[in-house]
């Protein structure tokens, strides 16, 4: 359970837990300045798994997007990457559990190792 401390209202208690993932519950008052759930191994400066996050835009900021827990509109910040394809890895990652690389993306139709050229930098796993 949560401590009397912990501000629930920051965490996404529906999102599934994977193996080696982290989460972070924020005190009460806490301002959250890192992810609330991150992959061991990432950086605080990983995705943020909340879908109005502005942290993602088209430069990406230097940040990676993670395909085991993106958002349909974090997929679409990524350039090149619109809404049908974001639905077509959504629709892999569900049927395949998650993505064990990020060379796995190239399994979704349309994107081909040009576009992963263009995308290896953004993504992690």
């Amino acid at each position: 359970g949560f401590l009397s401390s912990a501000d629930q209202k920051q965490i996404n208690l529906a999102q599934k837990v994977t193996d080696e993932m982290i989460i972070y519950v924020p005190a009460k008052g806490e301002i959250k300045s890192s992810p609330a759930v991150m992959n061991a191994g990432q950086s605080s400066s990983g995705v943020n798994t909340e879908s109005t996050s502005n942290s993602n835009e088209k430069s990406n900021g230097g940040q990676t997007v993670n395909l085991n827990m993106a958002t349909k509109e974090q997929l679409q910040e990524l350039t090149g990457i619109g809404p049908k394809k974001a639905e077509q890895i959504l629709q892999y990652r569900e049927e395949h559990q998650s993505f064990k690389t990020t060379d796995e993306i190239k399994e979704v139709g349309g994107i081909g190792d040009k576009t992963f050229e263009s995308l290896k930098d953004s993504l992690s796993v």
